[in-house]
């Protein structure tokens, strides 16, 4: 055998290898797969590999100089994301994990690239994702980042000058990316106490009304129409009324005014979740009283009792809720933050295919935020490219909805962002957070793909923001080929309550165990509080003696306080605003813990004292929400 031919032998075992050992994303392993390799390997002096291209040193070693200038900003507990521009041969990559615990991410603008780095050699950075599209970069952030709040963008040396254009749209992607998580994370830090005291309010409702889970599979291979509220509804509506004989109608709240304006009959479900004052949007929606009203336990409690028609309370997946999974023996209904997401996974967990988006523009469609016929037909957008922004006009009644909300008046302006329009021609404006629910969508479709669960998904929108992984008809289009199929809603409102209730003796004993867990949760805090006094008080004196045996009694405290808080999720979700604060360190503070082992030491001890007393008061605080909930289930 020639060197040559054992040459190319021993290219393709390590690409093979490494194929199947680093983490890539299904795109860039796809792209990679048919890539042909580029540039060459050349040896540095130190014996260190880089890569030339296109006259283009890339990847090369940095010297300490450049590291700390560049690397030395990234202390080892960076609460952000590191995203890295440009694999080369990793090394940025591998300095940086030298230095810190934050996640990172590679993007590689050149599969090429990457295919001759692969071929080299054995692969040394299994953990690290590597993606090489900013679609790819958005569907794995969530997953791979935790929903951090920050993000800093490090290119490898040459990767800048030599991609600047990709270099300018990952730089977008990730400020996109970044607007999104802390829209959740402070979403949730607001919120979570909110949620959990309306649920714990509500709950009481699933003895009397069946929850929406409770139907089942029941409409397995029957088509489940998403109506949104979105600009392009106009194009539609006159022809909800067929589309309801067809399969399932499912709308949110708001556009539910609009169907009824036009009289396109009562949707099978109108659904809500909370947020702003959309009573008067649900008495409209469901004013015949034929719709049933699929409506949120974290909702407002007088939300549960707007509208006529059939109650099916719902609940989200969130860790924070598992309990109730416990007590109904119902999964929750994912969402994405908008109630068009929850509206799509009740479709979905119904067994519906096609499931078929109509109004849901994510976008604003024409200049207009919202359909005819909404409240909000009248709120206008201008858009202006220079400044980067939109500009929200006529948007008296949008502010009066809000109006003693958590969502405030609600900003006259928002930055401006471009999706790719449907239908593939041109763009369309939007804002971060309606990008964020197209992203929703859009990793939805790929885990139904992968999950091979043989749901169709169609996009009936006819304008607004492209959702990848979903077909583009008209809704003319599609409603010519598929068949009449009605079913009523009364139908569905006895198949639920065949199983969708709870007794009253299940619900008050629920409250009852959850109220002892909370006691037991308060005791232990209490005890990990004192033991961290002691801990801290033993170091002040610096009695060696004295600091192991309370160190010592610190963790037993620990691990009853672990055992213990394991049986209620409810309480990280209560305490969660609280905790995040005390888990946000000045960076001057966190290179003085870096440089002292002591300081280190007193610091986590106090903190863990800190955490002890959140922990206690939270606890109780439940306690009392549960045996209030028992109390009311008495009789």
């Amino acid at each position: 055998m020639s060197d040559a031919v054992a040459a190319f032998d021993a290219r393709a075992a390590f690409f093979r290898e490494n194929l199947n050992t680093a983490a890539l994303g299904t795109q860039t392993r796809e792209a990679l797969s048919a890539a042909e390799s580029k540039g060459v390997v050349l040896m540095l002096p130190d014996g260190d590999p880089t890569l030339a291209f296109d006259g283009m040193i890339l990847g090369a070693p940095s010297d300490i100089a450049t590291e700390d200038r560049v690397l030395g900003p990234v202390g080892l507990h960076y609460d952000g994301v590191i995203v890295v521009f440009g694999l080369g041969f990793g090394h940025v990559v591998r300095a940086l994990i030298d230095r810190t615990r934050a996640p990172i991410v590679v993007f590689e603008p050149d599969v090429g690239l990457l295919r001759t780095v692969f071929e080299f050699g054995p692969w040394d950075l299994p953990t690290v994702h590597i993606v090489s599209t900013t679609a790819e970069l958005e569907r794995l952030w969530s997953q791979v980042t935790g929903n951090r709040p920050h993000a800093k963008l490090i290119a490898s040396p040459g990767y800048n000058k030599l991609y600047p254009a990709e270099l300018e749209r990952t730089c977008a992607s990730i400020r996109t990316l970044v607007a999104d998580v802390e829209l959740v994370e402070n979403t949730r830090s607001m919120r979570y106490r909110e949620w959990i005291s309306h649920i714990l309010q509500n709950v009481h409702v699933v003895t009397e009304h069946p929850l929406a889970m409770g139907i089942g599979d029941a409409l397995r291979g029957k088509p489940a129409f998403v109506i949104g509220a979105g600009p392009s509804l106009d194009k539609n509506i006159a022809m909800l009324r067929e589309a309801g004989q067809k399969g399932v109608v499912i709308c949110v709240e708001v556009a539910g005014r609009a169907i009824a304006k036009f009289d396109q009959g009562p949707p099978h479900f109108v659904v809500s979740l909370e947020g702003q004052n959309l009573a008067a949007e649900l008495e409209v929606a469901t004013a015949g009283g034929q719709s049933i009203r699929a409506i949120s336990l974290c909702a407002h409690p007088g939300s549960l009792t707007a509208g006529t028609g059939e109650l099916m309370p719902f609940f989200e997946v969130l860790p924070a809720f598992r309990g109730l999974t416990e007590l109904t023996g119902f999964h929750g209904l994912t969402v994405g933050g908008s109630v068009s997401t929850v509206a799509f996974s009740l479709a979905l967990q119904l067994g519906c295919s096609p499931i078929v988006l109509v109004g849901q523009d994510l976008a604003f469609s024409g200049g207009k935020t919202h359909a005819g016929g909404t409240v909000f037909e009248a709120t206008r957008i201008e858009t202006s490219k220079e400044s980067g922004l939109i500009h929200f006009k006529n948007t008296e009644v949008q502010k009066k909805m809000r109006e003693n909300s958590h969502l405030g008046q609600g900003a006259s302006s928002d930055v401006l962002f471009e999706a790719e329009a449907w239908g593939g021609e041109g763009t369309v404006p939007t804002n971060s957070t309606w990008n964020s629910y197209r992203l929703w969508f859009e990793v939805g479709a790929e885990t139904i793909h992968q999950a091979a669960i043989g749901t169709r998904l169609v996009n009936c929108t006819e304008g607004g923001a492209r959702i990848h992984g979903f077909e583009e008809l008209t809704l003319r289009q599609l409603l010519d080929t598929l068949p009449d199929s009605p079913v009523t809603a009364a139908e569905l409102v006895t198949i639920a309550k065949a199983r969708g209730l709870v007794t009253r003796p299940a619900l008050r004993k629920w409250a009852a165990d959850n109220a002892r867990v909370c006691h037991r949760i308060k005791r232990s805090a209490f005890l990990l509080e004192k033991s961290a006094e002691q801990a801290s008080s033993s170091m002040a004196k610096n009695e060696p003696f004295a600091i192991k045996r309370a160190f010592e009694r610190l963790d037993r405290a620990e691990r009853e306080m672990r055992l213990a808080a394991r049986r209620q999720p409810m309480l990280d979700a209560w305490s969660y605003g609280l905790l995040s604060d005390l888990t946000i360190t000045p960076q001057a503070l966190v290179e003085a813990r870096e440089r002292d082992a002591k300081h280190d030491a007193e610091w986590g001890v106090r903190t863990e004292g800190e955490l002890a007393k959140v922990l206690r008061r939270s606890a109780t605080d439940l306690e009392e929400l549960f045996r209030g909930l028992e109390a009311r289930l008495e009789g």
